[in-house]
C-alpha cells in the first residue's frame, strides 16, 4: 500500500506537470490526494520543498545514466558508428519510458522558463549528452570508424537534432498522438548520420 508522502508526490507529479507549479496551490494538491493539509506538513515544509525533492530525484536519476570515458571507449571499440547512436535511443527511450521518470521530467521541463534550477537540470543534461557524444565521436574517428571532423561539432549536429525529436516524442506522448512516430525518427536520424559520417 502506497504511504502518505508517495500519494503526495505522485499527485504533486501528475499535477505539477501537466498545470505547472505556480497554478497548483498545497491545498488543490491534497484536495486530490484525499488528505488534510496538515498532512502535507508532515512530510513537507512547503511547496517549495516539494519542488526541490523533484529536482533532487531527476539529479539522482540523470546520475545513473552517466557514461565515462572508459565505458565510451569499450563500446566504439564493439560497435559501429550507427549500431552505437542506435543503443544509446535504446537506453535513453528505456530511461524515459518509465512511468515516473516521464512524470518527474513533465515537471522539470514545465518549469524550465520560470525555475533557474529546472533550467539548469535542463542545460546539463544537454551538456552531459554533448560530451558523451563528442568523446564516443573522437573515439570512433581514432578507430577508423568516423570520418574525420570536429567531434564537437558533430555533437551538436547531431544531439540537438535528437533532442528536437524527443521533444515531439514527448508531446506526443502526452497528447496520445502516436509518438512511435518520433521514435521512428530518432532511429532514422541515427541511421542518416551514420550513413553520411561512416567510413
Amino acid at each position: 500500500m502506497e504511504n502518505t508522502k508517495d500519494k503526495i508526490m505522485d499527485k504533486a507529479l501528475e499535477l505539477l506537470g501537466s498545470r505547472g507549479y505556480d497554478a497548483v496551490s498545497i491545498r488543490n494538491l491534497t484536495k486530490e490526494v484525499g488528505i488534510r493539509e496538515s498532512s502535507f506538513y508532515n512530510h513537507y515544509k512547503s511547496k517549495e520543498a516539494l519542488l526541490e525533492e523533484i529536482f533532487m530525484i531527476m539529479d539522482i536519476e540523470l546520475g545513473k545514466n552517466k557514461m565515462n570515458a572508459v565505458q565510451i571507449d569499450r563500446l566504439t571499440d564493439e560497435l559501429d558508428l550507427e549500431n552505437y547512436l542506435k543503443k544509446g535511443i535504446d537506453r535513453f527511450m528505456e530511461k524515459w519510458n518509465k512511468p515516473f521518470a516521464s512524470k518527474v521530467w513533465a515537471v522539470i521541463s514545465m518549469e524550465q522558463y520560470k525555475n533557474p534550477r529546472a533550467a539548469r537540470i535542463i542545460l546539463d543534461e544537454t551538456e552531459r549528452i554533448l560530451n558523451m557524444l563528442s568523446t564516443a565521436f573522437l573515439f570512433m574517428q581514432q578507430k577508423k570508424k568516423m570520418k574525420e571532423g570536429d567531434p564537437i561539432l558533430y555533437a551538436h549536429l547531431y544531439g540537438f537534432s535528437q533532442r528536437a525529436i524527443h521533444l515531439d516524442y514527448s508531446l506526443r506522448t502526452y497528447l496520445n498522438d502516436h509518438p512511435e512516430k518520433s521514435l521512428k525518427k530518432m532511429y532514422e536520424t541515427a541511421e542518416l548520420f551514420a550513413s553520411a559520417y561512416s567510413i
